[in-house]
């Protein structure tokens, strides 16, 4: 039934409530990073955001007519256990349904993505929570290729490791598709909060 609801419970216990419903708007995300080189742009990041540190994703949202047909207001991240809600975000319209968000700091723990605007069709503000739920990571990797591949030539591929839990020794694993021989250091040792930089070797 279309309009506002109001649901109200009372107990002794801890409980959970999940409503789910059909509509013809719709997003999906990703969280990306930025990339430079020769064609810079934004890339989808490999791994899990980093709690407490800030991100950015990648929306794209489509409405009954078309991703035009929809408003972008506000884009936030819940805790799917707890009250903390991340608010602070810069949204930016890239154009044709897609928008790039940046949050200040990722919370910590499971949380799912929530998304508020207005529907221009029917002029009613709507919401929107994404369907699975995200945890957070932390360890980050940064790798960028800067040139491109030469048939007989070797390539090097450098890397930055990060953690913000523990510090110590990492062990550090790398493949491709293609089965070409690689060489990589076999642990890096990390400081929690600084980059250790290191590469992989393809020839």
């Amino acid at each position: 039934m279309k309009g506002t609801w109001q649901i109200n419970i009372i107990s002794n216990q801890p409980y959970t409530l999940k409503v789910t419903g059909q509509s013809t708007i719709t997003f999906i995300y990703d969280f990306v990073e930025r990339f430079g080189g020769p064609h810079p742009g934004y890339a989808v990041l490999s791994g899990h955001p980093q709690a407490g540190q800030p991100a950015i994703l990648m929306l794209s949202v489509i409405g009954r007519k078309g991703p035009s047909s929809v408003t972008i207001g506000d884009v936030s991240l819940v805790t799917v256990s707890g009250p903390e809600t991340v608010r602070n975000s810069t949204i930016t319209d890239m154009g044709n349904g897609d928008v790039l968000v940046t949050v200040d700091a990722v919370p910590e723990g499971e949380f799912v993505v929530c998304l508020k605007g207005t529907d221009k069709v029917s002029g009613s503000d709507f919401q929107r929570q994404s369907t699975t739920q995200m945890s957070v990571s932390k360890v980050n990797i940064k790798a960028v290729a800067d040139k491109s591949m030469e048939p007989g030539k070797t390539f090097t591929l450098p890397f930055s490791v990060m953690t913000q839990g523990s510090g110590g020794q990492y062990s550090i694993s790398a493949r491709n598709d293609k089965n070409f021989p690689m060489s990589k250091p076999p642990s890096l040792t990390l400081i929690t909060g600084q980059y250790a930089n290191s590469s992989v070797t393809i020839t």
